[in-house]
């Protein structure tokens, strides 16, 4: 019953640690949270991007999506 997704932005941006020139970058995503609204629905998924050359994630962002139907 989705009619159209829409990417609504992004929260909790960090940058913990940078990326080396020429490494390999291996991403990852997990819903961290739905909430229903009016007519739609908002999910938030939490994406970890890991780099081969790094303890640390080199990137974690919330991605903010919102369904309507």
């Amino acid at each position: 019953g989705v009619s159209m997704a829409v990417n609504y932005g992004l929260e909790k941006v960090r940058f913990p640690a940078p990326v080396p020139v020429g490494a390999s970058l291996q991403a990852s995503a997990e819903v961290v949270g739905v909430q229903p609204r009016v007519r739609s629905t908002q999910l938030t998924v939490r994406v970890t991007v890991r780099c081969d050359a790094a303890e640390r994630p080199v990137c974690v962002a919330d991605v903010v999506i919102l369904f309507v139907g």
